[in-house]
């Protein structure tokens, strides 16, 4: 079993009629990945394993646990609403994405983030390999380009008709096209997809001039972009991101060994809204939109945030804090109220009226508390059922139906 599904939350037994299905090293290196990151992506215990709040995927050595939110009844739905939250919010940086590669891929994240890559790259490789103008210094038989004298010197004194020069060369042997090169070549050794090793086979076959280099994070970011190379920009990005969230073993052939590619759900949850919000605050007659809004400290010693400040042309003030949960039987949570009180009452600016948003079916309760005879607090809260507003056609939330509902939320909570 080379790829372990779960929910959000979900526990998994270790052993599966009585086969071990994870063993003790990809326990250690679950643990070592969380360490690391100082996060606890999935739990890990002496018989089972269970997903927290985090989705994604994790390559651990030869398996891949993979994590997906529990929106819809299926994993279809589920692993397509993952790649439309990461792709709106700017999260995973991918254009000209086909969505029937979820299903032809059994709904594998990495196989299909490597579909992606390897046909892009191959698209763009099949118009004309990119070249361009490299800086190279050797010692040479002829004078070509600058003679750099200090070297000169030093080298050829005694050796007569030898030349230390610098010139440029138009070739394709440049930082980008071996940093494709090296990505292609760790990819090759992660996917179990027939047809994207054939795709990263082509590519490492039309990249054979090219320098086999290790690349770091830091090339990337060195490589300049004009006119000339921006289509290769979102597969640098991707390239980044490979190099940024894996740990490579063995220098001489570069394997990788864990690739890890997680999200907090309720961060995401919270992010969609913003940008949405953000995108239609016009429609919405905001006259500003604000994220992570600092409201003060309670008692003098805890900081606290807001997900969303809202105010809109007539000055009127919300606050709008999603929860990425499900709320109780009464359609609200006990504790978020505790903590929204908190909110309105423990910063240094009072906010009167705040609003809890949940992805589930509509919730439609308000709540209010006298302080004082000139001191009233409001709070709401709503759901937005994910499933009732979601185009299966477009793979996507339709952005009319939620703007519909948003509008009618804050009209009614302002």
């Amino acid at each position: 079993m080379n790829l372990i599904k779960l929910y959000e939350y979900e526990r998994l037994n270790i052993l599966k009629n009585g086969i071990e299905i994870i063993n003790s090293s990809e326990l250690d290196l679950i643990d070592k990945i969380s360490e690391k990151h100082r996060v606890k992506f999935i739990l890990t215990g002496r018989k089972h394993i269970k997903a927290t709040n985090y989705v994604g995927f994790m390559k651990v050595k030869n398996k891949t646990f993979q994590v997906v939110p529990k929106i819809f009844k299926d994993n279809q739905r589920n692993a397509d609403f993952l790649f439309y939250l990461l792709n709106y919010t700017n999260k995973l940086k991918i254009h000209h994405f086909d969505s029937g590669n979820l299903k032809t891929r059994k709904n594998n994240i990495l196989e299909i983030l490597i579909s992606w890559f390897s046909s892009e790259l191959l698209q763009q490789i099949e118009k004309g390999i990119y070249k361009n103008y490299v800086p190279i210094r050797e010692n040479s038989p002829f004078i070509k380009g600058k003679l750099i004298m200090n070297q000169q010197l030093k080298l050829n004194t005694v050796e007569q008709g030898r030349y230390y020069c610098e010139y440029e060369e138009f070739t394709e042997n440049n930082k980008m096209n071996q940093c494709f090169l090296y990505v292609s070549e760790l990819l090759l050794g992660c996917t179990q997809d027939r047809n994207n090793k054939g795709k990263l086979l082509n590519i490492i076959r039309f990249l054979g001039k090219v320098d086999r280099v290790v690349i770091t994070k830091n090339d990337i970011l060195k490589v300049p972009f004009n006119r000339l190379n921006k289509q290769y920009k979102s597969l640098l990005d991707f390239c980044s991101l490979v190099l940024e969230n894996s740990s490579i073993i063995n220098s001489t052939n570069p394997k990788i060994e864990t690739f890890t590619y997680m999200f907090d759900m309720n961060k995401l949850f919270e992010e969609f809204f913003y940008v949405f919000i953000l995108k239609h605050t016009e429609k919405l007659d905001l006259a500003l939109v604000k994220k992570q809004v600092f409201l003060g400290k309670l008692f003098n010693k805890f900081n606290m945030y807001c997900d969303l400040y809202l105010k809109n042309r007539d000055n009127k003030e919300l606050l709008l804090d999603t929860k990425y949960k499900l709320a109780n039987e009464k359609g609200y949570s006990q504790s978020d109220f505790y903590q929204m009180f908190a909110y309105s009452h423990g910063g240094n600016t009072k906010s009167n009226k705040i609003l809890l948003l949940y992805p589930v079916e509509t919730i439609q309760e308000s709540f209010v508390h006298n302080i004082d005879p000139n001191n009233t607090i409001t709070i709401h809260a709503r759901g937005i059922s994910i499933s009732n507003i979601w185009d299966e056609g477009q793979k996507k939330i339709d952005d009319k139906k939620l703007l519909d509902i948003i509008k009618e939320i804050l009209e009614d909570c302002l």
